[in-house]
């Protein structure tokens, strides 16, 4: 009689130690799973923070060369020339842009002087640095040829193709 009421008990028994098994191996794989999807959020947070960084610096070119024909500086005048620091906000944070301009001449003309030159190959550096971390920042940089229409008083540049950089 003792050895039937032991053999009941051990039948429940397996099915205890299946279930305890069974219960592990879930959660454990709901943690694994879990962490998976931490990683995941993490990595398209970075991918949508350097999205905004790449639109950033791309407006802080077009800011650059909105500036640059606004103003039409002479080249031959100017020693460094710079346009003003500019705040956008894009997504989630505030980006600082800053505007470099690199002048070359393009058409020498007569002489070595500066005045001389007859056209401007500019290069147009802009860099966008996150407010929110300073590690954040991208530069993009494009070349320009200032060219003066026949029918207008003013200069314009125009992007010369294969030269935009971005880093």
């Amino acid at each position: 009689m003792i050895a039937i009421s032991l053999k009941r008990h051990q039948a429940g028994l397996a099915t205890l130690i299946f279930t305890v098994v069974l219960l592990v191996s879930l959660t454990i794989m709901t943690f694994l799973s879990a962490r998976t999807l931490l990683m995941e959020q993490a990595v398209s947070g970075n991918e949508n923070r350097s999205r905004e960084l790449e639109y950033a610096a791309e407006a802080g070119l077009e800011y650059g060369i909105a500036w640059l024909n606004r103003y039409a500086p002479d080249f031959a005048t100017w020693s460094d020339l710079t346009a003003p620091d500019y705040v956008i906000t894009a997504g989630s944070d505030r980006y600082n842009l800053s505007v470099d301009y690199l002048p070359g001449c393009l058409d020498p003309g007569l002489g070595a002087a500066k005045s001389a030159c007859g056209r401007w190959l500019v290069e147009v550096r802009a860099r966008a640095t996150a407010e929110s971390d300073s590690d954040l920042t991208r530069q993009q940089v494009v070349r320009l040829v200032a060219s003066r229409l026949s029918y207008s008083p003013t200069i314009n540049y125009l992007r010369i193709p294969g030269s935009w950089r971005d880093w």
